[in-house]
């Protein structure tokens, strides 16, 4: 995805700072193989608090994570959607 689409639906769907939403990102451990043997999903979704402003570099969101509160950050080729909760 690109940012100029990441925006656009970001406007089409009010979605602004500090939003609950789930953000969905390609799985990094996911390897396509030949015969496709990989267990791991090719996408994750993430639940939390998004933490982006229009023209940010980068797209984060803050989730909990065992108790804890965890920035995760992301470029936007790495993501699949969004979609307010």
């Amino acid at each position: 995805m690109t940012q100029q689409i990441f925006e656009k639906i970001l406007e089409e769907n009010h979605i602004t700072w500090n939003d609950i939403v789930t953000l969905t990102v390609i799985n990094p451990k996911y390897v396509k193989g030949i015969f496709n043997w990989s267990r791991q999903p090719n996408t994750i979704s993430f639940n939390g608090a998004l933490g982006y402003h229009r023209n940010d570099e980068y797209v984060s969101i803050m989730v909990l994570i065992d108790d804890e509160c965890t920035d995760l950050t992301f470029s936007f080729d790495e993501v699949v959607s969004i979609r307010k909760n």
